[in-house]
């Protein structure tokens, strides 16, 4: 499979390398990261029902107040019985100040192992009600914010996977990487080499792949092919890209 930096240099002409281009390999590895992350928040606001799609599991955690966590959490889940049991019950959140009651068995806001609560201190650290152990411990589900390959390392240019992240969206990352990578190049064309002809010939590709981004993230097209209806064409891009390289 093509590498993100392939299909991106493929998709928009631009050369692109480690050193002395614009952008670089680095850049377009933030780019891709920063892709990940507004693709993620644009298909959740519209379709939050996708939230399991973007999710990462944590390790298993036996401690109260140990474990800190700054993502957004979408689930909070506490073994009820022995831990190869994997009777994983939702854990409801409640305020901090409702914790004490949570431990009370007379309190209408006790939590049991069957019915736990968990909360959020103000350093981010959670406690889960009753309290874990090594057999009834607990897990999180949260929204990956460190966008990273299949091997769980940090997402780059060479990469052309990416974990925790459905794979029927990745064709809007690499749009919004090509993007991105264009407005650099024609920054660099203003500012660096005072070619305002070929920036406005780029300014016309890059208003289109936006609008084509803009179409795909709010209607939730899932890949190219369904994207027929787009009212910007794949000959409409071409022909802005092609006189583009023509300058």
């Amino acid at each position: 499979m093509a590498t993100f930096e392939e299909q991106i240099e493929g998709l928009t002409g631009i050369t692109i390398s480690s050193a002395n281009t614009v952008p670089t390999q680095d850049q377009l590895s933030v780019f891709l990261r920063d892709a990940v992350r507004d693709v993620t928040r644009q298909t959740l606001t519209i379709n939050p029902t996708e939230v399991n799609k973007f999710v990462k599991e944590s390790d298993i955690i036996i401690n109260n107040n140990e474990y800190k966590h700054n993502a957004e959490i979408v689930q909070v889940l506490r073994n009820a019985n022995d831990i190869n049991s994997n009777d994983w019950r939702d854990c409801s959140l409640i305020p901090q100040s409702h914790t004490s009651r949570a431990q009370d068995k007379s309190s209408l806001f006790y939590a049991s192992k069957f019915n736990p609560a968990y909360s959020v201190s103000d350093d981010m650290t959670i406690s889960v009600f009753p309290a874990p152990s090594s057999d009834e411990a607990f897990k999180l589900l949260y929204l990956n914010d460190e966008p990273v390959n299949e091997n769980g390392e940090s997402l780059t240019f060479s990469d052309s996977t990416i974990k925790y992240f459905p794979k029927e969206k990745v064709h809007l990352v690499i749009l919004y990487a090509a993007i991105k990578s264009m407005e650099a190049q024609m920054s660099d064309f203003i500012v660096v080499e005072e070619d305002f002809e070929l920036a406005t010939s780029m300014e016309r590709a890059i208003g289109l792949f936006k609008q084509r981004y803009m179409e795909a993230s709010m209607l939730g097209m899932s890949s190219p092919s369904q994207q027929e209806g787009d009212n910007v064409s794949n000959e409409e891009v071409m022909r802005a890209i092609k006189s583009q390289k023509e300058q």
